[in-house]
């Protein structure tokens, strides 16, 4: 039953990210080469509610959260197409979805769903016999949206 297993059942080895220009678009994978992957959370501001009159401090969540950002650290391949696409998602500043995809032990794997925009984009240095890696940070600008994972 969805829900009920383990966090330790979700390997992070086969948990991958995809990206669209729409939301129920066609998802490119970033590859396998994609090394961690950062999860979308909330936050919500906390806002004072009492005065220099008031016997203890109270406070009430804010109407906005804030969903942070996440960062994803790839070894990058200039030749990959989906590689392309995110260097150059990284320079426009628009807006697109992401779906982060559980390596979880379901048929159909649990998902998380969410649009931002590429704050930075930045390159490794290359180090002896290392692979060229580059870490992606990305603002989170809709709710996540968490689909469970389904067994047949």
């Amino acid at each position: 039953m969805a829900g009920d297993l383990s966090p330790l059942t979700v390997g992070a080895e086969t948990t991958t990210i995809a990206t669209s220009a729409t939301q129920a678009g066609i998802y490119t994978a970033l590859g396998a080469e994609v090394t961690s992957i950062g999860v979308p959370g909330a936050e919500q501001t906390k806002v004072d509610t009492w005065g220099l009159g008031s016997a203890n401090k109270t406070s009430r969540p804010g109407k906005i959260p804030d969903f942070g950002t996440i960062s994803i650290k790839l070894y990058a391949d200039p030749n990959f197409s989906g590689h392309a696409a995110l260097m150059a998602a990284a320079s426009n500043g628009l807006v697109q979805w992401f779906k982060v995809t559980y390596g979880d032990s379901f048929t159909t794997h649990a998902t998380h769903t969410f649009s931002g925009w590429i704050k930075s984009l930045k390159p490794m240095a290359l180090e002896g016999e290392k692979n060229l890696e580059w870490t992606l940070e990305i603002v989170v600008v809709t709710p996540p949206v968490f689909v469970t994972g389904t067994t047949p």
